[in-house]
């Protein structure tokens, strides 16, 4: 990674990083791993000109993400973005960008999913989850479940904090960004959205 970021030594973990930082990651082995640039590329079976125009997309959405967030005090810190081809070999987004993809905090505090990760950490089904995933890697989650070993249940208080910043979260970023909206679609739910969307003085 180093070498791939012209780096000389890994940012700490309060580090803030001037330029993007992009690496890659595969979800096609039982568990996650970072590859090389290379590997990447390999893997993917692009070219050497298409691997350079990804990684030029990926670093200008986190640009742009981040002077978003940063309008309304927010801090980019880490997430993921999920790409294909299509059928005449233009990238695509096929995931969406959200606090479920990303990494975000404000005024300390954490507003992604790893707010709701850490409430299981000192839980038994945690530790059972690194056990099994340790030990069954490709099938961790029917070792689980032929246990009957299930998460415990988030108490409400949790639960509506975590709402809350889900909450604030999206109104501040759709004051920033529901201007004009397109909805494609005929079916019900997008009538649902358009419905909804009308009613929203801040959508043309």
């Amino acid at each position: 990674l180093l070498k791939q970021w012209d780096l000389e030594k890994l940012p700490s973990q309060d580090e803030k990083c001037a330029q993007p930082l992009v690496d890659f990651s595969t979800k096609f082995e039982p568990q996650d791993r970072y590859l090389s640039f290379e590997e990447a590329r390999e893997l993917a079976g692009l070219s050497n000109s298409e691997f350079d125009e990804l990684k030029a997309h990926v670093s200008l959405i986190a640009i742009q993400l981040k002077m978003i967030l940063e309008a309304d005090a927010y801090e980019l810190e880490d997430g993921k973005l999920e790409f294909a081809l299509d059928k005449n070999r233009n990238f695509v987004l096929i995931d969406s960008i959200g606090l479920d993809e990303l990494r975000v905090s404000k005024n300390n505090q954490d507003y992604s999913k790893e707010f709701l990760r850490a409430q299981y950490r000192h839980s038994k089904w945690y530790e059972s989850l690194v056990q099994a995933k340790k030990s069954h890697p490709k099938d961790f989650k029917a070792t689980l479940l032929q246990k009957a070993i299930h998460p415990p249940k988030l108490n409400l208080a949790v639960l509506e904090k975590m709402q809350n910043r889900y909450q604030s979260f999206v109104k501040s970023i759709s004051e920033q960004l529901l201007k004009k909206v397109l909805v494609l679609g005929k079916g019900g739910r997008e009538h649902a959205l358009a419905w909804k969307l009308f009613q929203s003085p801040r959508v043309k």
